[in-house]
């Protein structure tokens, strides 16, 4: 379990570190700060507990394999958050470069 976390996965739910988000986490095996601790509803704060779910699940997929991960809305597309293998949204762009690092 703390070997997949340290890897790539996306959370659906709270984050993997709910209710620790402002404490520094790093990699227990390469030392690097790990970024993606918040997501949109714990970033705002609303309360102490307001903010979240209480359920969390991890995907654990190796990105360079997913050709293309993305949002739709109505039958519409609204966002490509992965595309061979990288990040789209440019808020979420920085998130590549570590990707590219460990190569």
């Amino acid at each position: 379990l703390i070997a997949e976390k340290m890897g790539p996965h996306i959370a659906i739910g709270d984050p993997c570190f709910a209710r620790g988000e402002d404490s520094p986490i790093f990699n227990i095996f390469d030392d690097k700060e790990m970024v993606a601790r918040w997501n949109e509803h714990t970033l705002s704060k609303k309360g102490k507990d307001s903010c979240y779910f209480n359920l969390h699940t991890d995907i654990t997929l190796p990105y360079d394999e997913i050709k293309s991960l993305e949002g739709y809305k109505d039958n519409k597309l609204i966002c490509t958050f992965i595309e061979n293998g990288k990040f789209v949204p440019d808020f979420a762009k920085e998130l590549n470069k570590n990707m590219e690092e460990d190569l």
